[in-house]
This record gives structure tokens, C-alpha cells and sequence, in this order.
């Protein structure tokens, strides 16, 4: 008698225990609520690429009771941004009647993919493919100079010893020199109709796209040239 006593006392237990996770499960929770503002942060921040954190979260006022059954809309006090951000979440019935608002609050963090260095770099040597890779780093402490795409830094040139684990920065890279000083280089003149070549001589190190003192070799006149490749340079007229 007495086992079967203590097996409906479980029994009961049993069941009002699910019955609470069941009337629980058709409301709202604090996660619900988590979910529902990083999504709505993320939707209004879409280009940044990477993990959304939310770091701390709050609710004003802390006791609510929303039904699931409620559709809601996230209105922004302000533009949203990595950092602090905060909401109003109104809650609407099935006849777009307000039940409820919540002010939220919530510290978010992105975690986006950078360039870093792999192995040491020297200053003024070749930034190869096997030298970077992409790494997540908090967008927050993050420099604003950052370089996303390892597509950018290969083939270009180190400005300063970069050492393993090392946050790449456009300042830190530039197009490597592609005509040297003293190289003889073809000098290209033209216009919409005509295309005039001479030789030169360059008087100073180039980088692709840079302007450059070139030296014609037939007539020793010194004009100013972009570099166009390894071995051309380019004045217009």
C-alpha cells in the first residue's frame, strides 16, 4: 500500500512538473528575448560578416508574461552598432491589439574573419599566400585600417616586420617596386589617336600606378611618368 501511495505522489509530482514546462513552453522567455534582439541587430548590421555575441542583456520590467501566440516588432532608440544598443519590443494579439512592451538592453559583439600573419614577415619582403590566413577578432578592437580579403595583401610588399599572430593593416602593406632606379623602361606617349615610344631611364624606384622622374635617352630630358608595368612607363598629352 504504502509503494503505491509513493508511486502517485510521483505520479502527481510527475505531472506537474510537465504541465508547468508545458504552460512555460507557451510564453515568452529571457532567451526568447535574447534570440529575438540579436536577430533583429544582425538583420540591420548585415554587411558586417561574422558571429554576433551578445554579451550582456536586460529586460525592463523584469517580470513579464507574453504569450507565444503574440507577434512582436523591434523598434531601435538609435541606429544599431557593435556595442551598446537598445529596444523597445511591442508585443501585439491575433487583432494587431498592443499587449505588452519591453525595453531591452544588450552589449553586442561581432566576430569577424581579418588578415593576420602566420609566420614572421620582414619588412620589405613579398607577401605570399602560406604568409596570412583569416582569423575571428572582436570587431570592437579592432582597428579601422583592418583588411578583410587575403586577396589584398598577396604580392604585396611589408613595410615593417610583421610578427605570427599579427592583426595585418592596410597601413602596414604597399604595392612592392616593379621598376627600379637606373632601369631602362619604354616610355609611352599617346592620345586618343596616337601612340609615341621612346626609351628611358628611370631616375627613382616605382610601384605600379606610381608618378616617377624618367629620363628620355635620345633627347636627356627628365619628364615625369606613371608606371604601368615592370618595364613601361606612361605620360599622356
Amino acid at each position: 500500500m504504502r509503494r503505491i501511495v509513493c508511486f502517485l505522489i510521483v505520479f502527481l509530482m510527475f505531472l506537474e512538473i510537465s504541465s508547468a514546462f508545458a504552460r512555460k513552453k507557451d510564453f515568452y522567455t529571457v532567451q526568447d528575448l535574447k534570440r529575438i534582439f540579436t536577430s533583429a541587430v544582425r538583420h540591420k548590421l548585415y554587411w558586417i560578416h561574422g558571429k554576433f555575441l551578445l554579451e550582456k542583456f536586460s529586460v525592463e520590467p523584469e517580470a513579464f508574461k507574453i504569450p507565444k501566440k503574440a507577434t512582436y516588432r523591434v523598434m531601435f532608440f538609435s541606429t544599431p552598432k557593435i556595442g551598446s544598443t537598445c529596444a523597445l519590443i511591442r508585443f501585439f494579439d491575433s487583432r494587431g491589439k498592443r499587449i505588452a512592451t519591453l525595453r531591452v538592453w544588450g552589449y553586442v559583439e561581432a566576430e569577424v574573419p581579418v588578415v593576420v600573419a602566420l609566420k614572421p614577415i620582414r619588412a620589405r619582403t613579398i607577401i605570399h599566400e602560406d604568409d596570412v590566413g583569416l582569423r575571428l577578432r572582436p570587431l570592437s578592437r579592432l582597428p579601422r585600417d583592418i583588411i578583410f580579403k587575403k586577396a589584398y595583401v598577396i604580392g604585396k610588399e611589408a613595410k615593417v616586420s610583421l610578427r605570427p599572430g599579427t592583426i595585418i593593416r592596410m597601413s602596414y602593406v604597399e604595392m612592392p617596386v616593379i621598376v627600379k632606379r637606373n632601369q631602362q623602361v619604354s616610355i609611352i606617349a599617346q592620345d586618343r589617336y596616337l601612340v609615341v615610344r621612346a626609351k628611358g631611364k628611370a631616375l627613382e624606384n616605382g610601384r605600379r600606378g606610381q608618378v616617377i622622374r624618367v629620363m628620355n635617352v635620345d633627347s636627356k630630358k627628365v619628364i615625369w611618368a606613371k608606371v604601368i608595368s615592370p618595364s613601361e612607363v606612361e605620360v599622356t598629352f
